[in-house]
């Protein structure tokens, strides 16, 4: 499983539990829902943060064999042999990088969802700038309704040009927005307004909510975010009135109050605001049917039952944590095609959704170990002089995982240029032939040798020709040819992987056929090796 889906699993599971709470706790005080709520969401929020300083909890041992798995090995592309003065074989276009992809999706999400929480703050800045202060009787109410709740500073109370607009916003310096006809509103209504508003300012839920609806913006592929975020809202709004009932305002001429707010305000539309709202209609049944049961328990909760519950809830969210930072040490045995240990190889761990290598090297035997390598899907790979190792995909969850490998001998590439009018282009007589003077010997080596290479000479090299006919037609082209050196040094079974124009073709495999080499040596034994040329026409400038 990947990092990433993990941490979505596990912030899932955190918010499921704390949305389970809330059916379990459906009979306790709203404040007590909305804590627990509220607690939930940061500790889902803060999980990729857990999960790198929390310590891993082991896990069983395994053995894992690159035969066992499921996709098919992708060839590495690395260059065993190269001669000198030659260029690379062309590679082959890599598939598309969806991890990439998902990352410019979310980021893409999450700036569309920030700048809207941004744009929200921004707007009820500029009409809180442009709005007025309260007529007396609001201020007298504002002494008053802050005196029976304990605030110790003044509130400042605005009506602004919004027809249907009543927010309570700000930590710092909070202000309460009213719509512009709240001036001619009744005594009893304007206080409970200000118990409902100043409630929000004593619960800190301005706060709160933005905290959860950032961490809503930032994962906003999953639909729990939304789920809570909305729950969490509903449960403030709960908790507020209790607290307005609790201060004596009866429940009846609170419910038709809320009514009669939500009946004119719905007439302008709905408008989504970072901040509490007193007279939401889609909130606004479930709350009346809570207002007018006296049954309910609207009992203040302690800071012990508070504390208590978090504590509960980051006990659960540390295992889970926990259990995730699974980390593994790999370890195993290399060889090379023989089945001979294969020493002083770099084997390379490369994380595939995330941009993390670790490497170890075998000794004299072959073995190696990795040490504390995450949980995760990886691509392991063996690289040594003269060799190049297939890369296979693995998947890592905990514990000691036994590893097979044998890596393969490497390839020979070699760039070939032939140029219209120079070094015998343009001639149809014979190929240019050069044979090497120097006298090849066979390599001296005991009968347990391991992992010991002598690469192949080239001993007879033959030039393609450019025909003059071509250089009327002007033909040009880059040619990739694939070869094998037999144990014997002959080149054998070339063929074309890139196809350009068929006399270019024929020319270049003629010439190439012709090529002789020194046998390679694999432990004092011949040995095959792949071959890539690449022939590049170009006509006389």
């Amino acid at each position: 499983m990947s990092p990433v889906i993990d941490t979505i699993m596990r912030s899932s599971i955190l918010l499921a539990v704390g949305l389970a709470a809330l059916w379990l706790l459906r009979k306790q005080p709203a404040a007590l829902r909305h804590w627990v709520l509220a607690a939930a969401l940061a500790i889902a929020a803060t999980q990729p943060v857990m999960k790198q300083i929390i310590p891993a909890l082991p896990m069983p041992s395994m053995a894992w064999a690159p035969e066992a798995i499921t996709p098919e090995p992708v060839v590495e592309t690395s260059v065993a042999f190269r001669l000198a003065g030659q260029g690379s074989v062309a590679t082959v276009a890599a598939a598309p990088d969806w991890s990439r992809v998902a990352f410019i999706s979310w980021a893409a999400g999450a700036a569309i969802s920030l700048s809207t929480l941004l744009f929200g703050a921004l707007w009820l800045t500029w009409l809180g700038s442009r709005a007025i202060p309260a007529p007396d009787r609001w201020q007298a109410a504002e002494q008053l309704v802050r005196h029976q709740l304990g605030i110790p500073r003044a509130v400042r109370v605005l009506v602004t040009t919004h027809p249907a607009l009543l927010v309570t916003w700000g930590a710092i310096s909070p202000v309460i927005l009213l719509p512009r006809d709240a001036p001619g509103w009744s005594d009893d209504r304007i206080r409970l307004v200000l118990a409902h508003e100043m409630a929000h300012l004593v619960r800190r839920d301005w706060m709160i909510q933005l905290f959860a609806e950032m961490a809503r913006a930032i994962n906003w592929f999953n639909p729990l975010f939304w789920l809570a975020c909305a729950r969490l809202r509903r449960e403030s709004e709960y908790a507020c009135d209790d607290i307005v009932l609790d201060l004596g305002i009866g429940g009846t001429s609170y419910a038709s109050h809320l009514i009669d707010l939500a009946r004119t305000f719905s007439v302008h539309g709905r408008t989504w605001l970072p901040a509490p709202s007193i007279a939401r209609p889609s909130t606004l049944e479930r709350r009346v049917r809570a207002m007018l049961n006296p049954q309910l328990n609207r009992r203040p909760v302690s800071m012990l039952r508070r504390a208590a519950l978090a504590i509960a809830l980051l006990a659960l969210a540390l295992p889970i944590a926990a259990a995730s930072q699974a980390i593994s040490t790999p370890q195993g045995t290399v060889s090379d095609p023989m089945g001979r240990p294969l020493a002083d190889a770099t084997l390379r761990l490369s994380a595939i959704d995330r941009d993390q290598v670790f490497e170890a090297r075998s000794d004299a035997n072959g073995n190696f170990q990795f040490s504390a390598v995450p949980a995760g899907d990886y691509m392991i790979s063996v690289r040594s002089a003269g060799f190049s190792g297939s890369r296979h995909r693995m998947r890592l969850s905990g514990g000691a995982v036994t590893i097979s490998l044998k890596a393969q001998v490497g390839t020979l590439q070699e760039t070939i240029s032939v140029v219209g009018g120079g070094n015998g282009g343009g001639k149809n007589g014979p190929r240019y032939v050069e044979e090497s003077k120097v006298a090849l010997t066979p390599p001296t080596c005991s009968a347990t040798a391991a992992g010991q290479l002598t690469p192949p000479m080239k001993v007879r090299d033959v030039r393609p020709r450019y025909k003059q006919e071509w250089l009327s037609q002007r033909l040009e082209g880059n040619i990739l040819l694939e070869a094998r050196i037999g144990s014997d040094g002959s080149v054998r079974g070339v063929g074309v992987i890139s196809p350009v124009n068929a006399e270019l073709e024929d020319e270049a495999i003629a010439a190439v056929s012709d090529w002789r080499f020194s046998p390679t040596y694999l432990n004092c034994e011949p040995v095959e090796v792949q071959m890539f040329v690449t022939v590049s026409f170009k006509a006389e400038q």
